[in-house]
């Protein structure tokens, strides 16, 4: 039995969690004894994909002076000393400094860091780049979703290639079925015939939702068939009155839907023709393998990740960041073309079916946790002076640069 211990900053709401949920409901129950740790209240809607016999934790990250909260590394320490997992799964800096140290302190077999997005739409600091290096040692193995991410996660810890993998992302793809776009678009009242536009995500700064919304209203006060889907929510789970405001003064509120924080995508996506992802930054984008998966045109900016996974002129478009006028450019091809549309889309679901299936994903995961559960056992760091003499010396270091 390998046992593993994923550790994520949060336990609901976003992307990197919605993919070690899956993995975890993927990985065999005789094989993997599993539990999953966050800083944060667990949602239980997101962490109930993970299923029933995975044991989910919280332990409280609190404000420090210093930066770190170094009671919780003591606190990661003994919980991994005493559960004693082979491998140990860290994701994004947020959780890198506990989780990292936390198992090496506790000798834990082999430490993986995951990047599967940016914190900072700018991409690392020069603080975070001496605190990985610093911690680069105490790693076995850096995986990234994407190959930029992959890249850019190699270049922070200053890492040779072999230590550095692409793992693929993958979905549920009996769940995100072409087949039920009729269904989807009854659900929210738009006709059968309609052509459809939007995007479904959290409403952060990072996504640029008020793109979506200025193109979209400009592509419906252009083709009265057309009509808006803007799924998600601000951070108080509400939608910004704003965005009704924009749509009745542009006269087409009655071809808008923007129903909230969606949980079951599966009932929505399928009703998009064109799917839109403007963010400012991406690794792998769930929401864009989602659409893919019902065979739906993407529309993706050319940022992060999203060129790994949107080939343009083929499975989509790809246009600049915050530029509304050019995903509206590009809406409108799709609403002018359909020759155009059902070419991309069927391109976009081979992709879909080739690429991102969920058992691909598990297996890629799995296959990686046994090889590294096969390794000898590594010597734990002897003691946390050592430990924290590294991490502190990092931060020296970026310190002096900074003052140069």
């Amino acid at each position: 039995m390998i046992r593993l211990a994923e550790l994520t900053p949060h336990l609901g709401g976003g992307g990197i969690e919605i993919r070690i949920a899956r993995v975890l409901a993927g990985l065999s129950p005789r094989e993997f004894e599993r539990c999953w740790v966050g800083f944060t209240p667990a949602e239980p809607k997101i962490t109930a994909i993970a299923g029933p016999d995975v044991r989910i934790l919280t332990f409280e990250k609190k404000p420090s002076l210093v930066g770190v909260d170094l009671r919780l590394i003591e606190t990661l320490r003994r919980f991994f000393r005493r559960e004693r997992p082979d491998v140990v799964h860290v994701h994004n800096f947020a959780s890198s400094v506990y989780g990292i140290l936390g198992a090496r302190l506790a000798g834990v077999r082999s430490v993986i860091y995951e990047s599967a997005g940016r914190e900072r739409v700018e991409g690392p600091s020069a603080r975070q780049i001496a605190v990985l290096r610093a911690l680069a040692p105490h790693i076995d193995v850096v995986v990234g979703v994407c190959d930029f991410l992959a890249a850019e996660a190699r270049d922070s810890f200053g890492l040779s290639g072999d230590r550095v993998r692409v793992l693929p992302t993958g979905i549920d793809l009996e769940r995100f079925n072409p087949g039920e776009r009729e269904h989807a678009r009854e659900r929210l009242h738009i006709p059968a015939g309609a052509f459809v536009v939007g995007t479904i995500g959290m409403f952060r700064p990072v996504k640029r939702v008020e793109d979506v919304l200025e193109a979209g209203l400009r592509l419906l006060a252009a083709a009265p068939d057309a009509y808006l889907i803007i799924g998600g929510a601000d951070r108080f789970d509400q939608v910004p009155e704003s965005y009704w405001a924009a749509a009745r003064a542009a006269g087409v509120a009655d071809r808008v839907r923007l129903p909230g924080r969606v949980y079951g995508t599966d009932k929505v996506v399928p009703a998009f023709d064109v799917f839109v992802n403007a963010s400012t930054f991406e690794g792998a984008s769930n929401a864009i393998i989602e659409a893919f998966a019902v065979g739906a045109a993407v529309i993706a900016t050319r940022v992060g990740g999203n060129p790994d996974v949107v080939e343009d002129g083929r499975t989509g478009a790809l246009v600049p960041p915050e530029a509304p006028g050019a995903i509206f450019e590009a809406m409108q091809r799709y609403h002018q073309d359909r020759g155009l549309l059902a070419q991309t889309g069927q391109a976009a679901l081979e992709t879909a079916q080739q690429r991102h299936s969920i058992q691909g994903m598990v297996d890629a995961y799995a296959a990686l946790f046994r090889e590294l559960a096969a390794r000898p056992a590594r010597s734990p760091v002897q003691g946390a002076s050592d430990a924290v003499t590294g991490l502190l010396g990092g931060m020296r270091t970026w310190a002096e640069r900074a003052r140069r």
